[in-house]
């Protein structure tokens, strides 16, 4: 499977194999956004996020523990279904979407086919209910050039609805509950739909021109359509496609409507064009109004129509005009079917067949039309006796009696049946005595096995009245499933149920399923269960208790054999070479239950974190259970990542008598550590200086383990405390180890440069006498933290002194470096013998006297300034200035001028003696 959520939870970019995405919040965005079906948002995926972001094949489930309880999710404006996905709900009972009375629900449709027309296929919609659509505020859709239709559902795809429910829709045109387009295909199974409402054509359901409806096993009930000025029909279903029903009830549906202008108006239950309906009820439908309210239960839509009804009983039925149960312009055919209680305001109190006009040609084989009433002509059976073609009845082996007009018995009117002998050559009872049916020994309408009620005989039956026989064509079972004799000219009871049988037949299994062991205990009733063996397709049983019941039926008790799992098995009676009947209703089912999740875990998971796992069962009720292996564990649904590695979930559902254990299914994700991220929130001092200290500090991960300090290089680290120890590169590490649910955080570090400073110069002097010794030189920070002596441009060294001075303690060259550009250094120097004097040698070869310099003894102050007189060195922030201790004893002073000024001052000093001498000239 596909981990996508999404919900990996699921990826929110699908992969190549089907998704899940985990519906968990109940509300309606204005647009989807698979982004909030992405993993780790919790709470944030609806049903339209998931829908957006479902791909073909998906599957979009709904949150166990979210919608445990029923809830109402309020759909803003209609939801729009583009792929082939699988809408699994938590069921009808729990979640509705509801229209609140503004929008349509959903459209079924992706892409456009080669005629132009919508399709998309195949989307699964199961266990959810739709309610209060409309398209009064929105408009709805254009189905089959209808606009303003489909309050509820509208398909243009492929689509199959199960256990869902549809009630409350309303809309102004066609397909209150359900519209079908063009190239629909819908399948409705165990489903609803009720209490929908139209302005003009199909209450519940509508179905367009091609389309293509099968309902199984489902209900349409209570469904309208409105009082309107034309054409109004099928208050339950209007099909102008394919309709195909079975094993289904339609009742309580109607249609009202004032005028009707074209094609045949009326149908409260059904108005159809093409339509097979068989083992179905049709009940307590109504077709209002003496113009168009034609067939209560049903009509033929179109004049070029045809249906076929197999086993289906019709009753309480009624038209305002033709036809209380049953109304056809066209061909049709009715077999097996029961036909009692139905009303007429008009003709044909069961049936009425044909216009005036019109042609059909329609046979009824082996039914029952009894206790049916017209307010004009025929109360069983109506056919027209006058207009341009007269519609030809072929009536077999079946019971007219008991019908009435007003005030009387009338069961058949009609001018022209095949044979012109409507009552003796096709082996028919027609007959209206005065006492009524009491001589058919009828039994009232009720459940004597198969899938409808009927209304067997109870004595004589039918065979008392006529010598009815077996016909070509003819149903080989009547409506329960029970065998008739189906040989040319056999005798056979007349009417839907047949009694005086030696064939075996099977009506009903009870249960019709059970566990695949077998063993389980299974009631079969029907007719003529002696004398003969059992089989599980083909597998005999042995069968004990045999019970008679009042009908003449059969109760026989047997334990079903081992079989597989899901699997339907057909039971048979056979006695010699005669068999029962090969019906479904036949049918045993081996059950199974099956688990399936609806969430999937984040992937990957983090170790620490949880998740509310939930799943489906299987139909036993016993709930889902959740165990795991390997970093995980579970309490109840929740489940909780504890370390690294692969967790997988298991899901187990336990069995019962009738539903064995279903098989485990696993989830499985990558568990892994939650990571941890180091900083730095302490910086190294610029520059980092030798022999000073520098205090570190980090933050780490959510592990809570300490930041631990490690170093490389030219200092060392105890604690938090780094000490530069000389010069060269120091790198501080920072680690922070993990846990079961942590991962280490990975090493970050700073690195950076140490300088050892020469703040201070030591050497021996050289003097030109015996004079020397140990010699030293200092400099502060004032000419900036980096401000040094250059050892390679430093030195105590032999003197050059100004003429006529001595300087027996040598000179000291010196060249700092590093130095904040025009700044001034104040120079100390140690000499090993007091000093009388102090000068600076220029690069010219000058002497001068440094700036202020301080004289005490061996000890001699003097700043310089970068760039200013006494710097021989023009470089910014380098300072070179060559300095020389004198003797006491001088032959003459050295100027605190330049040469320069000293120069200056003899000329001048010359010049005005010049002057003195003439002035006493």
């Amino acid at each position: 499977m596909r981990l996508g959520v999404a919900a990996i939870v699921l990826s929110a970019v699908p992969l190549a194999w089907a998704a899940t995405w985990q519906v968990n919040r109940v509300d309606d965005p204005a647009s989807g956004s698979a982004a909030r079906c992405a993993p780790g948002n919790a709470q944030t995926c609806s049903l339209r996020d998931a829908i957006a972001a479902a791909q073909h094949g998906d599957t979009v489930a709904f949150d166990g523990a979210v919608f445990a309880a029923p809830q109402v999710l309020a759909v803003g404006r209609p939801l729009v279904i583009a792929r082939a996905i699988t809408l699994r709900g938590p069921g009808a009972s729990l979640l509705t979407l509801d229209g609140q009375n503004a929008v349509h629900l959903l459209e079924v449709n992706a892409g456009t086919a080669s005629a132009g027309v919508p399709v998309s296929g195949p989307v699964h919609i199961s266990g959810l209910a739709f309610a209060n659509g409309t398209t009064a505020v929105d408009g709805g859709v254009n189905m089959n050039g209808n606009s303003g239709s489909v309050g509820g559902i509208a398909n243009w795809g492929t689509l199959t609805l199960d256990d869902v429910k549809v009630t409350g829709m309303w809309a102004g045109n066609v397909g209150a509950g359900i519209g079908n387009g063009p190239a629909g295909r819908l399948t409705i199974v165990r489903s609803e739909v009720s209490g929908n409402s139209t302005g003009w054509r199909g209450g519940g359901i509508y179905n367009s021109p091609n389309g293509v409806i099968t309902i199984d096993r489902s209900t349409i009930a209570n469904n309208t359509v409105r009082e309107g000025e034309f054409g109004h029909s099928g208050g339950g279903v209007a099909s102008y496609g394919a309709l195909t029903i079975d094993r289904s009830t339609l009742s309580g549906n109607q249609v009202f409507s004032s005028a009707c202008h074209g094609n045949v108006c009326g149908g409260g239950g059904i108005a159809a064009s093409a339509l097979t309906i068989s083992n179905s009820t049709i009940s307590g439908n109504r077709a209002h109004s003496t113009v168009g309210g034609d067939g209560g239960g049903i009509a033929l839509a179109v004049f070029n129509g045809t249906i076929t009804v197999r086993n289906c009983t019709f009753a309480g039925n009624r038209s305002g005009a033709k036809g209380g149960a049953f109304r056809s312009s066209d061909d049709f055919s009715i077999s097996n079917s029961t036909f009692t209680g139905n009303t007429s305001d008009g003709d044909g109190g069961a049936i009425s067949v044909g216009w005036i006009g019109g042609a059909s040609v329609a046979r009824i084989d082996n039914s029952t039309i009894v206790n049916n009433v017209a307010g004009g002509l025929g109360g069983g059976i109506h056919i027209p006796s006058s207009g341009s073609t007269v519609p030809v009845v072929q009536l077999f082996n079946s019971i007219v009696s008991g019908n009435a007009i007003q005030s009387y018995l009338t069961d058949v009117y009609g001018s022209d049946v095949a044979d012109d002998d409507l009552a003796v050559d096709h082996w028919n009872v027609i007959r209206a005595p005065a006492s009524g049916v009491g001589g058919l020994y009828l039994q009232p309408l009720g459940d004597y096995g198969g899938p409808t009620q009927t209304m067997p005989p109870g004595g004589p039956a039918s065979r008392a009245w006529a010598a009815s026989r077996y016909a070509a064509g003819e149903p080989a079972t009547d409506q329960r499933g029970v065998a008739r004799p189906a040989t040319v000219g056999a005798a056979v009871d007349a009417g839907a149920v047949q009694v005086s049988t030696t064939l075996p037949s099977i009506t009903e299994l009870d249960p019709a399923k059970g566990p695949p062991a077998g063993g389980y205990a299974v009631t079969v009733r029907g007719f003529n269960l002696s004398g003969g063996t059992l089989n599980f397709d083909g597998t005999p049983v042995s069968a004990t208790g045999s019970i008679t019941h009042a009908d003449g039926s059969m109760s026989l008790t047997a334990a079903a054999p081992p079989g597989t799992a899901g699997s339907t098995v057909r039971v048979r009676y056979t006695v010699g070479a005669n068999a029962s009947p090969d019906v479904p209703e036949d049918d045993f089912t081996y059950t199974s239950q099956a688990v399936s999740f609806t969430t999937m875990p984040p992937s990957p998971a983090v170790a620490g974190s949880t998740y509310t796992v939930a799943a489906t069962g299987g139909a036993s009720g016993n709930p889902v259970v959740f165990s795991t292996v390997g970093p995980c564990t579970v309490a109840g649904q929740v489940v909780s990542f504890n370390g690294a590695g692969t967790c997988t979930i298991h899901a187990d559902q336990a069995g019962d008598a009738v539903y064995p254990a279903a098989p485990r299914v696993s989830q499985s994700t990558a568990v892994v550590q939650a990571g941890q991220v180091i900083a730095f929130t302490t910086t190294p001092p610029s520059p980092a200086v030798a022999g000073r200290t520098y205090t570190v500090a980090a933050t780490g991960g959510a592990s809570g383990n300490p930041v631990v300090f490690t170093t490389a290089g030219a200092c060392t680290v105890a604690g938090q405390v780094v000490s530069f120890n000389g010069a060269g590169t120091c790198t501080i590490y920072a680690d922070q180890a993990g846990n079961a649910h942590y991962a280490a955080a990975a090493r970050q570090q700073q690195a950076f440069a140490i300088v050892a400073l020469l703040k201070t110069f030591t050497g021996t002097t050289l003097p030109a006498s015996g004079a020397g010794g140990p010699a030293s030189a200092s400099i502060g920070n004032d000419g900036g933290a980096l401000c040094q002596f250059d050892p390679a441009a430093t030195a105590f060294e032999a003197a050059t002194p100004p003429p006529g001075r001595v300087a027996p303690q040598g000179a000291f060259r010196f060249r700092l470096i590093g130095c904040d550009a025009g700044a001034t250094v104040r120079v100390t120097t140690t000499w090993p013998q007091p000093v009388a004097d102090f000068v600076k040698r220029t690069g010219s070869g000058q002497f001068i006297v440094p700036v202020s310099v301080g004289l005490g003894s061996t000890t001699v102050g003097f700043d310089v300034t970068d760039n200013q007189p006494g710097d021989d060195d023009a470089a910014p922030g380098v300072i070179a200035d060559p300095v020389m201790p004198l003797a006491a004893a001088a032959l003459q002073a050295i100027p605190a001028l330049s040469p320069w000024a000293l120069l200056l001052l003899g000329v001048m000093a010359g010049a005005l003696g010049m002057v003195a001498q003439r002035r006493r000239a």
